[in-house]
């Protein structure tokens, strides 16, 4: 139990890291706008402001011994309920003692209480982790109108997608391994109330303690509105 407590508070110590991280980004965004423009754009510009952060550029020792690497990754897959690579978060922070690149196959971490045959296409990635791991989901949206209702509703599959990654890990009973960003930025700050509504249902939920949604905007303003050369500050 007590080589437990230092890893707990340092897996706690990076999500609060992270929730800075992600506030500059924010303000970085809100500031220039122009710094996003797509998903792929977020994707990168966050990624690259945590490779860069102390707490997540050294490289670290993997389970494979001498191998090193840093723990800050894109798409890394997981398995579902059915043993299949189908879930893919946008990134996600590992714990490197707890990835093997070449011993992979004797590391494919099974629930405890079921069959669970694995499948050489689930090897396919040629890797394997467990332990704490952070995951991040993010959604932009460019589109002038904001966060439409259909918008919300991509955004409602995303997280319906987390829901059974953490039902799955539930049963395995590594529920408190993982926590999840939900990052949503939008060009706008114009929102359908469905938003609102999901983000509620989420601070609900039955895993509202494992994740957390962060909103941020550009707060760019609708020319048709404000002239063909409005900024985003509304002036």
């Amino acid at each position: 139990m007590q080589t437990k407590i230092p890893e707990q508070r340092d897996f706690i110590s990076k999500i609060n890291k992270i929730k800075k991280i992600i506030d500059a980004v924010g303000k970085e965004y809100h500031d220039n706008p122009a710094n996003i423009l797509t998903e792929s754009d977020l994707k990168c510009l966050l990624y690259s402001k945590l490779i860069s952060s102390p707490k997540f550029k050294k490289a670290e020792l993997t389970a494979d011994g001498e191998i090193k690497g840093v723990c800050v990754h894109t798409e890394a897959p997981w398995l579902d309920e059915e043993g299949h690579l189908a879930i893919r978060p946008d990134m996600c922070i590992l714990q490197m003692d707890h990835l093997s690149i070449i011993n992979f196959e004797r590391y494919v971490n099974v629930p405890k209480n079921r069959d669970f045959p694995v499948r050489r296409r689930d090897l396919a990635k040629q890797f394997s982790f467990w332990g704490k791991s952070i995951i991040f989901e993010l959604k932009f949206c460019r589109y002038i109108n904001g966060l439409t209702r259909s918008f919300v509703e991509g955004i409602r599959k995303d997280y319906e997608k987390i829901e059974k990654l953490y039902e799955f890990q539930k049963s395995r009973g590594y529920l408190d391994d993982v926590y999840c960003f939900f990052v949503v930025f939008n060009k706008t700050d114009r929102k359908d109330p469905s938003f609102d509504k999901l983000v509620d249902e989420i601070a609900k939920g039955n895993y509202r303690k494992h994740l957390c949604i962060v909103y941020k905007t550009g707060n760019v303003v609708n020319p048709k509105k404000r002239g063909a050369f409005a900024q985003h500050t509304g002036l």
